[in-house]
């Protein structure tokens, strides 16, 4: 008699494989996965699964995994060679029309890379999210493709990068010289001044999808900032990876009226400015963005003080503060008053705060979780030099045993914390139960016999194995926190 896990019907098996490689990022450098990678296909970086898994089970398997299509709509390929072109069709075939999500990342391999450009631009019609990354020889050619190509009427989401580095070198090494020519089409390494002006007919297809809702630009463009005729008022969701001075920044944001997610970079006034944007909404302040949920600024502190200090954001539900260790003179607290005056304006239930500065230390941190608007905080991601002081003002109780400050915490990270004595962190995460459901505590060094004891015998609480908490470990740590955020934003914005 056949195990039960065998009776369940080949279908089920489908829908959990789609599910759980689809949720989960892997974001420590797997080699195997690295390995496979150049070989074919993969749904994630890093991640060595892939659909035809399934089809290698049995006959059965194989014929519901082939017909499954959502099995094949996401593709992750990098650094695209002769292997992946074959495998690549194949995945297209199978996903049949259904909407596909492509990542395609090339440093120079122009022969695969423009094989498999030519296969996904013949399926544009059916793109709903695309990453790629090209090299720059490729970009001309892209260039006039897009302008005869077929549309991309249900694309959702672009980010869209080439070569800012010099690539002649990688070019000749990879293509066996400085031209290489294929299906009478030739391509030459380029530098990025030289393909600027390719860029506007690029974005302008893209542009073309009327479901169009979410940009990524990762610099600046020919002439402009943005690349023509940008559908502003259509947008939901923006990254900016180019710094912007303030008031340049309040120029493209009172643009946005859709926006409710946004991700950019604010220059200091002194610094050197990219070429301004030729935009003309007006706007008052302080600027009112009633649908922005989450905000997401990287810069000196008080650049971010400045910016926030013209904004007014009643649906802001996460606010993430990246600074820059090396452009930043400023102590980290400076902009603490400036976070409560606009939670104050805004009059915003914030959910989720991260804040990433080397220089905070105890005080700082202390200055910001004692906010008194912070107090439905949920999400709390601090990155600085810590020490027991910080632990011991989280640990603090009210007489009817409730945390006195930020008592509806169900995730807390603490990175880093120094000289922290034994038993302090398992006071910490006792103290915060039964709500706190995901943590992550990084130290200086091995944890103490009574901290071990509770993370061992909790590790339903830790969003990484509690015994990675050595220093080397950091960005991986916080990407995985803001990788939790962003899913927790994701299951949000579908109701």
């Amino acid at each position: 008699m056949k195990k039960p896990v065998f009776r369940l019907p080949c279908e089920l098996f489908c829908q959990i494989f789609h599910r759980v490689v689809h949720d989960y990022v892997h974001l420590i450098p797997n080699p195997v996965a690295e390995r496979q990678g150049r070989l074919r296909p993969l749904v994630y970086n890093n991640s060595p699964a892939d659909p035809t898994i399934l089809a290698q089970v049995c006959s059965s398997w194989r014929e519901v995994a082939v017909a499954f299509r959502p099995l094949w709509c996401t593709t992750f390929i990098k650094h695209p060679s002769k292997y992946h072109v074959h495998r690549t069709h194949l995945w297209l075939e199978r996903s049949n029309g259904f909407p596909l999500s492509l990542t395609l990342i090339s440093q120079g391999n122009i022969n695969a890379t423009w094989k498999i450009m030519t296969m996904l631009l013949e399926r544009s019609r059916v793109w709903r999210e695309i990453d790629f990354r090209l090299p720059n020889a490729v970009i001309p050619a892209f260039s006039e493709a897009c302008q005869i190509a077929d549309t991309c009427e249900m694309l959702r989401s672009v980010r869209y990068r080439s070569q800012i580095e010099e690539e002649y070198d990688y070019f000749a090494s990879e293509n066996g010289g400085d031209m290489h020519e294929l299906d009478g089409v030739k391509f030459v390494a380029r530098t990025l001044e030289e393909i600027k002006p390719y860029f506007d007919d690029i974005w302008s297809f893209f542009y073309s999808s009327p479901k169009l809702l979410h940009v990524a630009w990762e610099w600046c463009y020919n002439g402009n900032v943005f690349p023509r005729n940008t559908p502003f008022r259509d947008l939901a969701s923006v990254q900016i990876g180019f710094g912007l001075a303030v008031n340049t920044m309040l120029d493209v944001l009172a643009c946005l009226p859709k926006l409710k997610v946004f991700s950019g970079k604010v220059l200091q006034e002194n610094a050197s400015l990219p070429p301004q944007v030729s935009l003309h909404q007006p706007y008052c302040l302080p600027l009112t963005l009633r649908r922005l949920r989450s905000l997401e600024l990287k810069s000196g502190t008080r650049a971010v003080a400045s910016l926030m200090e013209g904004l007014m954001l009643p649906a802001l539900t996460d606010l993430l503060l990246v600074y820059d260790q090396e452009e930043d003179e400023s102590q980290p607290s400076e902009d603490a008053e400036s976070i409560q005056q606009l939670l104050q304006r805004s009059q915003c239930r914030l959910e989720a705060l991260s804040i990433t500065h080397h220089k905070m230390k105890d005080e700082e941190a202390l200055r910001y979780i004692t906010i008194p608007e912070l107090g439905y905080l949920s999400w709390l991601c601090l990155v600085g030099t810590f020490s027991k002081e910080i632990v011991a003002a989280l640990s603090a109780k009210n007489p009817d045993g409730s945390p006195v400050l930020l008592p509806h915490l169900t995730l807390l990270s603490l990175h880093r914390i120094y000289g922290i004595e034994d038993g302090l962190l398992a006071t910490l995460l006792r103290s915060r139960q039964p709500t706190l459901t995901k943590c992550s505590l990084m130290t200086d060094s091995r944890y103490g016999p009574l901290d071990d004891a509770y993370m061992m015998a909790h590790m339903e609480l830790w969003i990484w194995e509690p015994h990675s908490h050595v220093l080397g470990l950091s960005v991986v740590c916080v990407r995985k926190v803001q990788n939790w955020l962003g899913g927790f934003r994701a299951d949000r914005d579908k109701d």
